[in-house]
């Protein structure tokens, strides 16, 4: 019996696209970049993120934000959690019909992240500007972008496994990363409560930037969803 000559429907193994693996292999440069000529750095980073009195000596000796490999790392931040949000949409169905694209949605989620970043930082510069003291403002940007940047190490190779590994595996890999994520963002609030209460913070205002700079991301970050999946 003749062998049919139609096409085989083939299921895809896996979520990976082409524009991923070279936007992995960019992320993977800058960071290997980063480990071999600021070793130092890199190893006061995790440092840095379990250890206060570490966080306080690198905030005295370094220039914290300005250097290449702060920077950098930022970067990889940026980039790394809009991979993660975009295979999280692929992995649970989520169509956007305004931007079909997987690259498209990649980008428009590093837009987000990035705009949450510059206006957090220009609302703590207006705030420091009206205070005497500004070493919380500058203890609490620290401690967001240490916390960042260890969220964006954690969620690289996580996203490089879920993009190339089984679906069965990758979507397993897609909850531990959700998890790891809630759970960095839980440590720091807790360190932020400490701080707040090490430098005298009214409780009020506590829970006023909770309510501006951590839940309102949230629901603008899914207000963006839905909008785009009309």
């Amino acid at each position: 019996m003749a062998a049919s000559m139609e096409p085989e429907l083939l299921v895809k193994y896996n979520q990976a696209s082409e524009w991923m693996f070279y936007a992995f292999l960019a992320l993977f440069f800058v960071l290997a970049w980063v480990r071999k000529e600021y070793p130092k750095r890199y190893a006061r980073l995790f440092k840095s993120f379990f250890s206060q009195q570490s966080m306080f000596q690198v905030m005295r000796e370094e220039l914290v934000y300005s250097h290449r490999a702060s920077i950098a790392l930022t970067v990889v931040f940026v980039f790394s959690g809009s991979m993660f949000l975009t295979l999280l949409g692929m992995y649970f169905g989520y169509s956007w019909s305004m931007a079909d694209e997987k690259y498209m949605q990649f980008f428009i989620w590093a837009a987000f992240i990035l705009s949450v970043y510059v206006v957090r930082w220009v609302f703590s510069g207006i705030v420091a500007l009206l205070l005497d003291d500004t070493s919380y403002i500058r203890t609490h940007l620290f401690l967001i972008s240490i916390n960042n940047k260890v969220i964006g190490l954690v969620l690289l190779p996580l996203s490089l496994m879920a993009s190339y590994l089984s679906i069965g595996v990758g979507i397993k890999i897609i909850y531990i990363g959700i998890g790891l994520w809630l759970l960095i963002f839980v440590y720091r609030l807790i360190k932020e409560i400490i701080l707040s209460r090490e430098f005298k913070i009214p409780l009020l205002y506590f829970i006023l930037y909770l309510c501006a700079f951590e839940i309102w991301p949230l629901i603008v970050g899914l207000k963006i969803a839905q909008i785009l999946n009309k």
